[in-house]
């Protein structure tokens, strides 16, 4: 394991920071919604602090017959979330006791923690930072009523903007949890639910996550040509030091969104 990670401080057992470290990975996993729509590039290393995206020339319409190349180079810092937890020292030794097993409570809503700050960056990006919904250059559509009128109308009408923008398939949607629950209903006279009508249309996935508002929601044309999340260092657990005899330790994690075709994006809002 990486020495920044300080794990030789740690009064952990190896089977206790095996158990540890997959409840971290598995409490984010079940909260993480960018991951599933945004490839991953890396992990880097933590030695990684900024990472280049460029964005394409010779893609969309009127390109016939350009090649695709690189149009220009930036460089992006790797953001650090991190979110500390402690684990009380009696509870370590109860749980090294056989009385009860160790409570690692704090170390799974730190998780849950930074997976939500992780989410937020790559949705809505943070000071400066840009996000899969403020990015410069990306495809707009209007939003509509979805609770009376519904949301296949305007998931459609996004989808026509892309493919107009020489992105053909491979669609991922990400709504707020109410356009989820909203989509949940037949479609007018069809007899399926509408949200099954919506697969039909996006098969990358449907997801939801209340880091968008009721009245948001993002098409993506998916795919690494498009836009990749790089991660310098994965959802880790690095040990700090004592307190008051009780362990203080950091769930830590760095990444930047790459978003190398703007126009892959179209966001739908009121």
């Amino acid at each position: 394991m990486a020495e920044y990670l300080m794990r030789e401080n740690a009064p952990l057992k190896e089977d206790e920071w095996s158990h540890l470290d997959d409840l971290v990975a598995e409490t984010a996993r079940r909260i993480l919604v960018g991951r599933r729509v945004v490839p991953l590039f890396g992990p880097l290393g933590a030695a990684v602090q900024t990472v280049p995206v460029g964005t394409f020339g010779g893609v969309g319409p009127g390109t016939s017959g350009k090649p695709v190349r690189q149009a220009d180079r930036k460089y992006l810092v790797l953001q650090e979330i991190t979110k500390d937890f402690i684990l009380n020292w009696q509870d370590i030794e109860a749980a090294r006791s056989g009385i009860m097993p160790m409570h690692l409570g704090p170390a799974a809503a730190a998780a849950a923690t930074c997976a939500v700050a992780e989410d937020t960056l790559i949705f809505r990006g943070d000071k400066g930072i840009e996000g899969l919904m403020t990015v410069k250059g990306r495809l707009e559509s209007p939003m509509g009523d979805w609770a009376a009128k519904g949301a296949f109308g305007d998931i459609t009408a996004a989808l026509q903007k892309l493919q107009e923008n020489s992105f053909p398939d491979h669609y991922a949607l990400v709504v707020s949890p109410a356009g989820y629950a909203q989509m949940q209903r037949p479609y007018g006279n069809t007899g399926a639910l509408e949200i099954a009508l919506v697969r039909e249309l996006v098969t990358d996935g449907v997801y939801q996550t209340p880091v968008l508002k009721p009245s948001e929601a993002v098409l993506i044309a998916t795919g690494p040509q498009n836009m990749d999340l790089a991660v310098g260092i994965d959802l880790s657990v690095a040990y700090l030091d004592t307190e008051d005899m009780d362990h203080r330790f950091r769930v830590v994690e760095t990444l930047a969104l790459r978003v190398k075709q703007p126009t892959a994006l179209c966001t739908i809002t009121k």
